[in-house]
């Protein structure tokens, strides 16, 4: 019988977005692999916090580090690029060093030696200075940076802002430059910048995360993102889309990272080097676009051109423009069947004689089984209704009686009745689950400070009030 694997992934902050992603990446690739994966939040070494009081325990992370050593484990995934970024460049390599000569795989960091898999930086800025420039005409263009002197993927963007700048006969003027953390708190940076540059036309910023910041310090001018000044980011982290206006970001996809690391793991084992970039690709709302509409910029003249457009090119470009997954697994294999299926079964409703022909509940069933590409996170609900639509006006290009087309029109409206119900149910649910979630650990909180000094109640509390939440097993770590 086969030894399973043990992979030691190491993130810098569970509730940290990027990091909560390269989990779902990892364990993705985990299954897939049938491999044993351990988490441990390893923090970010030598960081410094704007609330000192609330982040002072914050250093016990970082011992997680030395469970690397443990002689059970066979390869390590680290998110190098952020646990390290306080650090000095000279001072990283000696954190590896210690680890000996265990298999080790960096995730948005290089050191020579060592395997990595990293972003393809560069396209995703240049792509979104072009759509800023030659799309929506900006010419005065600012840049808030993170620290370029301690992470690699904040010079790597900075660069390639300054060349894209260049591309586009645009000067690169250095007071257009803020420094930043990639942290939130980069109102500071915004507002100085804003301040000394009054008439600038767009802010690119580096990361998701320091847009926060940015909006705020707008709004503090009596600015608007979106309106008075258009934002791009990076990641297209969760933050994103959460953002008012939602934030146009560079994708790079960091499920695909973390899932090609983990699936690298196997070779790291048996000596091999991996190398690796992963493309980014701009993701436009209405940050930099206030007339996007779910994505995607519906035009009478996009409209026309789905006319001289094939079947064929037709599901290719719905398939590239909407797909969030851009890895191969058994899960996105499946999806892409789903949508393939679903494609065909609707273009098929009209007949080479531009009849419609179809059973409303058939309709219904095919359409629900489609939305398991929603339901399961391969594109945002506004991208689904999006694909929808583009179908659906492909049709009406085919259909020749105008009473086939309110028929079909009217089936799609009610499956989306349908689809909008489930959702609300499932969000009332979640949202009942969450409760209880919050409800248990208040109440480990009370109980272990209760029973501080009898050791075996104090641990006792966690194990039952886990199991209250239908956990089947765990274990407790002490520091």
């Amino acid at each position: 019988m086969r030894k399973r694997k043990n992979i030691a992934l190491f993130v810098a902050m569970i509730e940290n977005e990027i990091s909560s992603l390269i989990c779902e990446g990892a364990l993705l690739a985990a299954k897939e692999m049938d491999v044993n994966l351990f988490i441990l939040p390893a923090g970010v070494i030598g960081a410094t916090y704007d609330d000192v009081e609330a982040n002072f325990y914050r250093y016990q992370y970082n011992t997680l580090l030395s469970y690397a050593q443990n002689k059970d484990i066979d390869a390590v995934v680290m998110e190098y690029g952020v646990i390290t970024s306080c650090m000095a460049p000279e001072d990283k390599p000696n954190l590896l060093k210690q680890m000996g000569d265990m298999p080790i795989i960096l995730i948005a960091g290089e050191e020579e030696g060592y395997s990595s898999i990293c972003i393809n930086n560069r396209i995703g800025i240049e792509s979104a200075v072009h759509h800023l420039v030659r799309e929506r005409g900006c010419k005065k263009i600012g840049y808030v940076s993170g620290p370029v002197e301690t992470s690699q993927d904040a010079k790597e963007r900075l660069d390639a802002y300054r060349f894209a700048m260049q591309e586009n006969d645009l000067q690169v003027d250095e007071s257009l430059i803020a420094y930043g953390n990639f942290s939130e708190f980069s109102d500071e940076a915004v507002t100085a910048l804003l301040t000394n540059h009054p008439d600038v036309e767009a802010l690119v910023f580096a990361n998701d995360h320091m847009a926060i910041g940015g909006y705020r310090a707008m709004r503090k001018l009596g600015l608007e993102p979106g309106k008075d000044i258009l934002v791009t980011g990076f990641d297209d982290s969760p933050i994103a889309l959460s953002l008012n206006p939602r934030l146009t970001s560079v994708k790079s996809d960091i499920k695909e990272i973390a899932y090609s690391a983990v699936m690298s793991s196997e070779d790291l084992i048996e000596g091999k080097e991996v190398h690796r970039l992963v493309d980014s690709h701009l993701i436009v709302r209405e940050s930099s676009n206030p007339d996007v509409a779910s994505g995607l910029t519906m035009t009478t003249n996009n409209m026309d051109e789905l006319r001289n457009v094939t079947r064929e090119q037709l599901k290719e470009d719905i398939y590239k423009k909407f797909f969030n997954i851009y890895f191969e697994n058994s899960e996105s294999l499946y999806m892409k069947n789903v949508y393939e299926k679903y494609f065909e079964y609707y273009m098929h409703l009209v007949n080479d004689e531009g009849e419609l022909k179809f059973d409303e509940q058939e309709f219904l069933e095919q359409y629900k089984e489609f939305s398991l590409i929603y339901q399961k996170g391969y594109v945002e609900l506004g991208q689904f209704f999006a694909m929808t639509y583009l179908m659906q006006t492909y049709l009406n290009h085919i259909v020749k009686k105008e009473d086939d087309r309110l028929i079909l029109q009217r089936a799609m409206m009610a499956s989306n009745q349908v689809l909008m119900d489930l959702i609300t149910r499932q969000k009332s649910a979640e949202s009942d689950t969450n409760k209880e979630f919050e409800i248990v650990l208040s109440c480990v909180t009370r109980d272990m400070l209760q029973f501080s000094k009898e050791e075996k109640k104090k641990y006792e509390t966690v194990i039952t009030k886990f199991q209250r939440l239908n956990f089947s097993s765990g274990y407790l770590y002490t520091y």
